[in-house]
């Protein structure tokens, strides 16, 4: 913003209500201010130099200070007006972990994460706002994730959308992914779950693994309340997902269940929760989503092998795919050609981890059809099914009756 644009801006705004801090020719961070020169000022600044002078009169005009742009060092609040020089062609650049993007004037009340802004040098003043979320995590969190009053869904929707590509595995998973998890099921976010929906879809292509790998389970969330309340999300909505979707899964290459850093990724998994989800909302294409299981788990790019429970997550899926009735017995089997396929050109020597995964999830799958879900209990074509997968089992387990 430009000028008189900044002016009419901070004209508009109540002078108790408005902190304005100086950025002399250096960086500033949400939690911390660090820039050169003379100590944090307290109370209202305004630069750079001359600025005080375009101000139209009003209260905010007359209550302002008169002072010199001051820099220092200290804590900045949240909500805070910053007045910044911008070079043309520049602009303020949020980074956010590590990424950075540019940004103009946000509004207040955004749930994006603190992080450091940089400003450009010389130039005009730039009117930018930083705050921080209006949803206290910790404290929500520890709360048990009752829904923040007072904030819009819409504006709740896309901050945790925000945070479910963050790299810390706090943020994103036991904070943003927990609290969307159960403010879906408890209908907090009815309104904005194509919204939701669409975003995650998205992230399929997303450069980060972990952008990719939480995409399907916010689906699967937005997909189980859409089911539970019809109408909600429309069928041409959910078929744009799927799309995405089968495109993404098989594909995948980063396949650990498990990262150090970056905390649960768990491609196989949590796709495998999407693919029973996607199931529900569109039964015709189950035989399709049968298929793309199994080109997941015989998908020869991987030099991972199971070892989070990926298995028994996609025999779990399977299980019930085919729990749904209107499957023949070849639908229901039909499936395991494209294992079949994948095992034809085996031969002596060490198990590949492609194969080593194939014939985990098979034994899975056989002990899940045998047993059947908690919730649902053994699908119509258990039978065939097992026989079918018993069979395959033999080529590495020739001594199975």
């Amino acid at each position: 913003m430009r000028g008189g644009g900044i002016v009419r801006r901070l004209a508009a705004r109540a002078v108790a209500d408005v902190d304005v801090l100086v950025l002399a020719h250096g960086d500033t961070g949400a939690g911390e201010v660090v820039l050169p020169g003379a100590q944090q000022c307290s109370g209202l600044q305004i630069g750079p130099p001359g600025l005080l002078a375009q101000l139209a009169p009003g209260p905010l005009a007359r209550g302002l200070p008169a002072r010199q742009p001051s820099a220092g060092h200290g804590p900045v609040d949240s909500d805070l007006l910053v007045v910044v020089p911008e070079e043309e062609d520049r602009a303020v650049g949020v980074e956010d972990g590590n990424t950075r993007r540019a940004t103009g004037f946000s509004h207040p009340g955004t749930l994006a994460r603190d992080g450091p802004v940089t400003a450009s040098q010389g130039g005009e003043p730039t009117l930018c706002r930083m705050t921080t979320d209006p949803v206290d995590w910790p404290s929500t969190a520890a709360g048990g994730f009752p829904f923040p009053d007072g904030v819009s869904p819409a504006l709740i929707a896309d901050g945790l959308s925000d945070l479910l590509v963050d790299a810390d595995p706090e943020v994103r998973d036991a904070r943003a992914y927990t609290a969307l998890a159960r403010w879906a099921r408890e209908g907090h976010l009815d309104g904005v779950l194509e919204r939701l929906g669409d975003t995650a879809a998205e992230r399929f292509t997303h450069p980060e693994v972990q952008a990719r790998t939480f995409a399907p389970l916010v689906l699967r969330c937005v997909l189980d309340r859409a089911g539970a309340v019809p109408g909600l999300v429309p069928e041409a909505a959910v078929r744009r997902w799927y799309a995405g979707f089968a495109s993404w899964y098989p594909s995948e290459r980063e396949t650990r269940g498990w990262d150090d850093s970056l905390g649960w990724l768990h491609a196989v998994a949590h796709g495998a929760d999407a693919a029973a989800a996607f199931a529900r909302r569109l039964p015709e294409e189950r035989t399709g989503l049968l298929d793309l299981c199994a080109r997941r788990f015989t998908a020869p790019h991987t030099d991972y092998r199971y070892e989070q429970l990926e298995d028994a997550r996609l025999a779990r899926a399977i299980t019930g795919i085919l729990l749904a009735p209107g499957l023949t017995a070849e639908q229901a089997a039909g499936w395991l050609s494209v294992v079949t396929d994948a095992l034809a050109g085996g031969g002596p020597g060490p198990v590949p981890p492609w194969a080593f995964n194939t014939f985990a999830t098979l034994q899975a799958l056989h002990l899940h059809l045998t047993r059947g879900l908690a919730e649902g209990g053994v699908p119509p074509h258990a039978v065939h099914v097992a026989d079918r997968v018993a069979a395959v089992l033999r080529l590495p387990c020739g001594w199975l009756a």
